[in-house]
């Protein structure tokens, strides 16, 4: 049945011309022919519809040295009776291949599976060979006018609600209305110095769409336990100094605070994935897992990059495939990524700290595939008399999509969290 499929195929092609190549290019390849001779015509024919030089028996057979294929290609010919079902015998040629590719993929399973490599390595490499199948299978390309409806919907909609956030809101207004909403295919960085306040502003974002919004977040956390980070999430939304709740020196208010705010934070849609060994594959995994249990994920949160696990020759090229991988798991899942990631220490070389996108470890790729980067900026963490104590400087380095520029917060780290500020440089 393959190879008739094939051989229906090729004979449309010589029967309707150029047209038909390139409909039937649009499903299948050479490569999912099943008969070598088959894929080798094929292959032929598109070189020559590409070229634009007429595709028929004639045209075909003047380009063939081998007396054998002239008589199997004139043999296609006698064989098919028009090029109507052209589009029909693709799409079986189509499900042949895949269902090829399926059977040995099977086979390359049960041979990772019977050897010593990690499990998360065999699991890497049975996930890799399903997806570029699924891929394979799945790809269409659609005209301008499929995404016309689409995007003047979205116009529409932006005119109609001007100055409302649409997408993932971070819960700092200024910040906001810079970024109008994080889009659902987004990879976010958010990129700082030690102690600037990353997983802080991390957690401000994880909370105020979970606590505050009730929408569902995954939190994968690499270098903090989910006890921490629950500790963390406890001081910032009940307004308890950690310095206080780490020695245990809580007075009478911070008791209360606590036990008005704590009920608050019971079944909230937060999830906190604390496995600190996990490489994309695994973490997107999760993230389903979680999604099918909570609902609709607003946002992934993972901190922090190089923690996690991948392939490369060197630290760059792991670095290059981690992010690659990232907004593809984005688009994929249609739910924002946020990634931290750590600046390099080249930041600390100069007279002006405030940090830049050449500052992003292992930067090449990071700046290439990310739709936003922001990064973290205290002057009060460099000066101790800085007139700016107290605050944060957003500054958003990369916008796909809009402008950049520098956004100032309410720097309240004894309390793991980010304010809005007044206009007069108030915490709101």
């Amino acid at each position: 049945m393959s190879v008739h499929a094939e051989q229906q195929v090729l004979g449309a092609i010589l029967l309707g011309g150029a047209d038909i190549v390139m409909q039937v290019s649009e499903a299948i390849e050479p490569a999912d022919f099943s008969d070598a001779m088959n894929g080798k015509i094929f292959a032929r024919m598109q070189g020559m519809a590409s070229d634009g030089i007429a595709v028929d028996f004639s045209t075909v057979i003047s380009r063939c040295n081998d007396g054998e294929m002239v008589a199997y290609i004139a043999e296609l010919v006698s064989n098919t009776a028009s090029a109507s079902n052209a589009e029909l015998f693709a799409t079986e040629v189509k499900r042949l291949s895949t269902t090829r590719k399926l059977a040995q993929a099977g086979k390359n399973i049960q041979a990772i599976t019977a050897s010593e490599a990690p499990i998360g390595e065999k699991l890497e490499a049975a996930h890799a060979m399903l997806q570029e199948i699924s891929e394979q299978s799945t790809r269409t390309v659609e005209t301008i006018n499929e995404y016309l409806k689409e995007s003047i919907s979205y116009i529409e909609d932006r005119v109609q609600n001007k100055g409302i956030v649409k997408g993932l809101e971070t819960g700092l207004a200024d910040l906001d209305r810079r970024l109008m909403g994080i889009d659902d295919t987004d990879l976010v960085i958010i990129a700082a110095r030690p102690s600037m306040g990353k997983t802080s502003l991390a957690l401000n974002i994880a909370a105020h769409n979970a606590v505050h919004k009730g929408k569902p977040v995954y939190f994968c956390s690499m270098e903090m336990t989910p006890a921490q980070l629950v500790t963390r999430i406890i001081s910032s939304e009940c307004r308890v100094p950690g310095k206080r709740r780490k020695d245990g020196t809580l007075d009478d208010n911070d008791l209360n605070k606590l036990a008005g705010g704590v009920p608050k934070l019971k079944n909230i849609p937060l999830v906190i994935d604390g496995n600190v060994s996990q490489d994309v594959m695994s973490i997107t995994t999760a993230a389903k897992r979680a999604e099918r249990t909570h609902g609709k994920l607003s946002c992934i949160i993972i901190d922090y990059l190089t923690q996690i696990e991948g392939k490369g020759q060197n630290q760059n090229d792991k670095i290059s495939n981690i992010s690659r991988q990232l907004k593809k798991m984005a688009m994929s899942m249609k739910t924002p990524v946020i990634c931290l990631a750590q600046l390099n220490r080249g930041v600390e070389q100069r007279a002006d700290k405030r940090p830049m996108m050449s500052d992003l470890r292992d930067s090449g790729a990071i700046e290439q595939d990310a739709d936003i980067v922001m990064m973290l900026y205290r002057d009060d963490a460099y000066n101790e008399n800085s007139q700016d104590k107290g605050t944060c400087e957003v500054l958003v380095r990369k916008f796909r999509n809009g402008e950049t520029g520098t956004d100032r917060v309410a720097s309240n780290l004894h309390y793991c969290r980010f304010d809005n500020l007044s206009s007069h440089g108030q915490t709101v």
